[in-house]
């Protein structure tokens, strides 16, 4: 016996597991709502029916043992079909059922109403269902009643789910190391905690004052614009600072602190926010050292002279006063700069003086940019690309740079160290490497990953009302020309067909190559008649290239649609083109 199939059974069943109620024991909220049924629409056996993927189950029954039955013969199968309620007032005159082995043995179902149980993402999970052992009608009344009383059965469902999801929640928030809290945004003050926040520091998270009173003086003004930026975040963000916050034993622990958006009101404003707190003071410690440490590096610069000029990279060391102190053979070798009692200088326009351009190798580079100043205002600059274009490097060269400032024992700049590596090679094998993957190698064009990002960015504007057409072309008869002429002939024909295919189009339409003898020509805001006329000039200054031999293309156009995708245009830009060719050839065929 078959029954019908939702076409979205795969993610209805999945839909279903997701809630963990398959094969669990009775619960009284859900046998509640069953008895109802049972009194109101009088009859003797009712059911919460969850459909799986081959059975029934039964989460709750009146007036039947079983609890579960084949999907083949449930007559849920056919209720979940559709959201309004599904009633057979007869089931021997009803040829889908009288041969059901539910209607011919027990329970020897003669009436059937079932209520599909409809969740809020559209699937329809199993029904509520009232079973009679005789033929009847249902009221009107009663069919609004099983109704009202499914979508009970779907909050109990939902009021399950959360309820484990939110105990799920704990657990696993008990388990981090990080403290966890959710803090009421209107009134700050902490609703929930996990076990690790109330560890932190030494006593129970409570209100948001309280915070602030044991926070660092120094922090307090950024824990405020912190909480301000909190609350414009999109849901999915978060905002990430550090604060000093006084514990239990009065010493200040370094917290890094992650909150974002947990829950908003109907005018969308940010009422709860989920946040994770991790202790890194030590972290913070080893910083510190780590810092201190490069303030021994001005001590030590005559020693590490010998070891700097042995460098691959290239190594400059200025004073606090923009002298250059040290600029190992590398550093002179790359970008010119020597060692003087002069301060090295930059005017305003670096591009201009010195040819300074950031990574596009387009832009003027901003004079306050330069790792080395930056480095002597105290900040530290990681990864700077620069292209540097001037007598030196005429063909222009990519560096990366990286400043960081020199400290004494009182954290006071004296200096700066700025590494320079040559990258010029990386960069234009990463360049190569990005031009073949959108590149056919052999004529040039581009290949199918940018033919396909083309399409969905047109199709996503042909739903905004632009339009586009697209043509498969192939060459005919182009096996004969590689067993006749030799493969390299061959090769020399498609590059001579593309290089025709390119020049007769507008430079804002696309010839890419698909593959073999085939090509797709690209056209936007074309008419469809002028796109026939000019797909027909296509084909005809193919057929009149002679060079180097003479051949001819069929060609299948299709036309966009608001509801077309662009895999649905292939299609049909392909069947064209079969009926080009199976109508002799060298011919333009237009797709319905």
């Amino acid at each position: 016996m078959t029954v019908p199939i939702p076409v979205d059974d795969q993610a209805r069943v999945e839909a279903l597991r997701e809630y963990g109620i398959l094969d669990t024991e009775a619960e009284e909220s859900f046998d509640r709502i069953t008895r109802l049924v049972a009194r109101v629409l009088d009859v003797p056996i009712a059911l919460v029916s969850l459909v799986d993927l081959e059975r029934q189950w039964f989460k709750s029954r009146v007036g039947l043992d079983a609890t579960q039955t084949s999907r083949d013969v449930a007559f849920c199968s056919h209720a979940i079909m559709s959201d309004e309620v599904f009633v057979v007032a007869n089931t021997l005159a009803d040829e889908r059922f009288r041969d059901n082995p539910l209607v011919t043995g027990p329970p020897n179902m003669r009436a059937y109403a079932g209520a599909p149980l409809l969740t809020a993402r559209g699937f329809r999970l199993g029904t509520l269902c009232a079973i009679d052992r005789r033929p009847r009608e249902f009221t009107p009344s009663q069919l609004d009643s099983l109704r009202d009383l499914a979508g009970m059965v779907v909050d109990e469902l939902e009021l399950r789910r959360a309820a484990r999801d939110r105990k799920l929640f704990e657990r696993i928030t008990n388990l981090s190391p990080s403290a966890i809290y959710i803090l009421d945004a209107q009134h700050q003050r902490v609703t929930w905690a996990s076990r690790a926040a109330n560890e932190l520091l030494g006593y129970e998270l409570g209100a948001f004052e309280l915070i602030m009173s044991d926070m660092h003086e120094d922090d307090r003004a950024l824990a405020i614009s912190h909480a301000e930026s909190v609350a414009r975040l999109p849901d999915g963000f978060y905002e990430e600072d550090t604060f000093r916050v006084r514990a239990a034993d009065g010493e200040f622990r370094a917290l890094l602190v992650r909150e974002m958006p947990f829950d908003r009101d109907g005018q969308h404003r940010v009422t709860e926010t989920l946040s994770i707190a991790t202790d890194v003071t030590a972290l913070v410690a080893a910083e510190a050292r780590a810092r201190d440490a490069e303030h021994l590096l001005a001590d030590r610069v005559r020693v590490l002279e010998a070891v700097l000029e042995s460098a691959g990279e290239g190594i400059v060391v200025s004073d606090e006063h923009r002298r250059i102190v040290i600029a190992n053979s590398t550093a002179r070798r790359l970008v010119g700069i020597e060692v003087s009692d002069a301060p090295l200088e930059y005017g305003a326009n670096v591009a201009a003086e010195r040819g300074f351009y950031k990574a596009d190798g387009e832009t003027a580079f901003d004079r306050d940019e330069l790792p080395i100043l930056r480095a002597l205002r105290g900040e530290v600059a990681d990864g700077v690309r620069v292209v540097i274009k001037n007598a030196m490097h005429p063909d222009g060269a990519h560096f990366q740079l990286t400043g960081r400032p020199i400290r004494d024992d009182r954290a006071q700049v004296r200096g700066a160290v700025v590494t320079i590596s040559d990258v010029t090679a990386l960069h234009r094998a990463h360049a190569r490497v990005a031009e073949l993957a959108v590149t056919d190698a052999l004529t040039g064009l581009p290949n199918r990953r940018v033919l396909d990002d083309r399409l969905e960015l047109l199709a996503a504007e042909a739903r905004r009302g632009r339009r586009f057409s697209l043509a498969i072309v192939d060459i005919d008869h182009f096996k004969r020309v590689n067993d006749t002429h030799g493969h390299a002939v061959g090769d020399r024909v498609l590059v001579e067909v593309a290089h025709a295919l390119r020049d007769a189009v507008r430079r804002t339409d696309l010839v890419a190559r698909l593959g073999g003898e085939e090509f797709c020509v690209v056209q936007t805001d074309v008419d469809p008649d002028l796109m026939a006329m000019l797909t027909e000039r296509l084909r005809t200054t193919i057929e009149t290239a002679v060079e180097p031999i003479a051949v001819t293309a069929s060609f299948g156009v299709c036309h966009s649609s608001v509801t077309m995708t662009p895999a649905e245009m292939l299609v049909k830009a392909d069947g064209a083109l079969y009926m080009a060719k199976r109508a002799g050839r060298n011919r333009v065929a237009i797709a319905e």
